[in-house]
């Protein structure tokens, strides 16, 4: 029984472009197959500045006019990932020009029926955040 299982990618916001928010993201989109059950994912803080990023699956379905809307839950018509995806790390930290490594890692093999299995990974920009009183860090 050959297993097949495609995730993809994208960044926020969602564009068809390689670099948002100067995460440059490779590769954009990634399918488990046949015996695969790791790929990495290459991430380049093309900024400035130093950037942190939360890292999480979303769900996603197209309209009919080629344009993405999310879905909060799950259609009976649609099979998704994201039960049988692990991926680390969570959240990252990039100084201009730092590149970093995700994991993703494809888990209960057994359970999975043959079939095609959709989720995104968000990449969400997190804020440089201090206390009351005090500057954020590169003030």
């Amino acid at each position: 029984m050959a297993i097949t299982g495609a995730l993809l990618l994208s960044a926020l916001p969602f564009r068809q472009t390689m670099a948002q928010g100067n995460l440059m993201i490779m590769p954009r989109r990634v399918v488990f197959e046949n015996s695969k059950r790791l790929h990495e994912l290459n991430l380049i803080n093309t900024g400035q500045d130093t950037a942190r990023y939360a890292i999480s699956l979303k769900h996603y379905r197209m309209k009919d006019d080629g344009s993405f809307e999310e879905i909060d839950t799950a259609a009976h018509d649609a099979s998704f990932a994201d039960k049988y995806l692990r991926f680390f790390p969570r959240n990252v930290v990039l100084g201009p020009g730092e590149a970093q490594s995700v994991r993703i890692q494809l888990t209960q093999t057994g359970r999975l029926l043959p079939g095609e299995y959709r989720s995104h990974l968000y990449f969400r920009a997190v804020p440089n955040e201090a206390p009351l009183g005090q500057e954020p860090a590169g003030q």
